[in-house]
């Protein structure tokens, strides 16, 4: 397929041009892209043209973070959770959907319960009020926190068991289980008990994401896997490579591998060869976890968690996920790899141990790894300058600013508050600077991250939008390439992120981009067309 566009506004993936250009795809990629001083009568009504002037254009947005098959599965086949405003909404959406059923389990998700009036998780008791003799299991939207009923419990059999390593089964005063478990490896004492989608559900997922993806402006994502046990790792690769075959696949999708162990290095090692890398799909490298969340106070700090702002909670230095010399183990030995290694670091503490790993290992091996930390909430100006010297990329999220900033603030405190998400610092220092929703932990749409990062916005009851350190503010273009170009580098994805000659011919159409949160919602159409492989689709 052979055409021209014509445009007068876009952004290249680098920096806004305006003027008169053509550009010609052809067989799914650019062919060329001319400044052009005039439009003679054929080009203006040849149906060869697509005429896209007075629209703004740019490259195909790409999602540096992002669990696609979890939140495919999730959409798919489990209940949203995420407009519950207290307990009751909860056990009322559940009874409404109490026909979702998984094999025998109900399944929710994104659930927040700093949106609830209560202000805290309902806890065991609240759902056993369901009065199903079926188990519960619905994950929090962080994904490092969940919350079951009884009989989940019972499956479970895990009512005497100790904390697993890094993890925690919560109990009450008394010391009774309340339902809630802590990361991981405590989720995955209920999570293996859950009976596994099939291959064809996976697929099902997979297609049915994709095309919702590409409605919203993504034309490529990093899907980062599983956080344990809620995704089966194998049969991901295998639904992939499947789906990208039959030619269902609607977005380009670099595959990430998340590593729990050393052990498991090895076997994950052996698994990216089942990858199909073809111009939809890539092995892009592997994910670690070396800590917690901010919004369960878990994550790893120098100095201890604060709570409601200006409390201090009480020897909580949060902790890591790992056992810190199996984790350089693992590290070193993941780095023989010529692929990026993404390690989620949240806390302060976490960012330095991740830094000064890596520096290690660049210093006593000759690796061809390339590395990046994931989120990256809080780190001080020596950990930026640290990471410029060491070409150390940042995958993090705006969309973090507008839905969590002020439970951020809250658990950060007043003395760390003005070290969160420095974005101006990292662009301003030259870091790679990558973009992302962390799906589903935020929604999926790019729109969310994108005024984030301009306006610095966080989500208010009354929608009167508080800013959280707008001194750290991007301007558009800044905040495109982090989603664009930045995004292909960190992926090794070097045909995507560019409207330029040989790039893939991965184009959003928008009618507008708002830069604040006070003039969007989500009834806008923003954008009037997607081109993906050089493809048109209408929207």
């Amino acid at each position: 397929m052979k055409y021209k566009i014509l445009l007068d506004n876009f952004f290249d993936g680098y920096e806004f041009k305006k003027g008169l250009f053509s550009m010609e795809i052809n067989e799914g990629k650019i062919e060329s892209v001319n400044e052009i001083n005039k439009i003679n009568t054929y080009e203006s009504t040849s149906p060869e043209i697509l005429d896209l002037r007075g629209k703004i254009i740019t490259p195909g947005i790409i999602d540096s973070h992002n669990h696609f098959t979890m939140t495919a599965l999730k959409m798919k086949y489990q209940i949203d959770l995420g407009k519950a405003r207290s307990i009751s909404d909860i056990i009322n959406t559940i009874k409404k959907n109490s026909n979702k059923m998984h094999k025998g389990w109900i399944l929710g998700y994104n659930l927040n319960e700093f949106q609830l009036k209560e202000k805290r998780m309902p806890d065991i008791n609240d759902l056993d009020k369901l009065n199903l003799k079926i188990p519960v299991f619905i994950t929090h939207f962080s994904e490092h926190y969940a919350i079951c009923n009884s009989e989940a419990i019972h499956i479970g059999n895990i009512d005497k068991m100790s904390n697993p390593s890094g993890g925690i089964i919560g109990r009450d005063a008394s010391g009774n289980i309340n339902g809630i478990l802590y990361e991981p490896s405590a989720m995955d004492l209920i999570k293996s008990k859950i009976p596994e989608y099939s291959i064809y559900e996976y697929e099902e997922a997979i297609s049915y994401a994709s095309e919702q993806y590409l409605k919203s402006g993504i034309t490529a994502v990093k899907d980062i896997g599983g956080t344990g046990k809620d995704i089966d790792e194998e049969l991901r690769i295998e639904a992939l490579n499947e789906v990208d075959k039959n030619g269902e696949l609607k977005i380009k999708v670099g595959i990430s591998i998340p590593v729990f162990s050393f052990n498991d290095a090895y076997d994950k090692l052996k698994l990216s060869d089942k990858i199909n890398n073809s111009d939809n799909l890539k092995f892009t490298g592997f994910k670690m976890f070396l800590d917690g969340s901010g919004l369960s106070r878990n994550a790893w700090m120098n100095e201890v968690w604060n709570k409601n702002y200006i409390e201090v909670d009480k020897n909580n230095y949060g902790h890591p996920l790992w056992d810190i010399d199996e984790f350089k183990k693992t590290l070193r030995y993941l780095s023989q790899a010529d692929n990026t290694i993404s390690i989620h670091a949240i806390g302060d503490r976490a960012i330095k141990e991740t830094i000064n790993s890596i520096i290690d290992i660049k210093k006593t091996s000759n690796t061809k790894a390339n590395y990046a930390i994931v989120h990256c909430t809080s780190p001080s100006q020596e950990d930026l300058l640290n990471m410029k010297l060491n070409n150390i990329s940042v995958e993090t999220q705006g969309a973090f600013i507008y839905f969590f900033g002020n439970e951020y603030i809250a658990n950060f405190g007043k003395s760390r508050e003005h070290r969160l998400f420095p974005f101006r610092e990292m662009f301003d220092m030259g870091i790679n600077m990558c973009n992302g929703s962390d799906s589903p932990v935020t929604l999926y749409k790019p729109i969310y991250g994108i005024i984030s990062s301009i306006s610095r916005e966080m989500k208010t009851s009354n929608n009167k939008y508080k800013k959280l350190n707008p001194d750290q503010s991007l301007t558009l273009e800044e905040t495109l390439k982090s989603f664009t170009i930045n995004c292909a580098s960190v992926m090794g994805w070097y045909t995507i992120g560019a409207l330029k000659v040989g790039s893939k011919a991965d184009i959003v159409v928008w009618n507008n981009i708002p830069m604040s949160f006070e003039t969007y919602s989500d009834d806008f159409s923003l954008i009037n067309i997607m081109i993906y492989n050089g493809q048109i689709y209408k929207l």
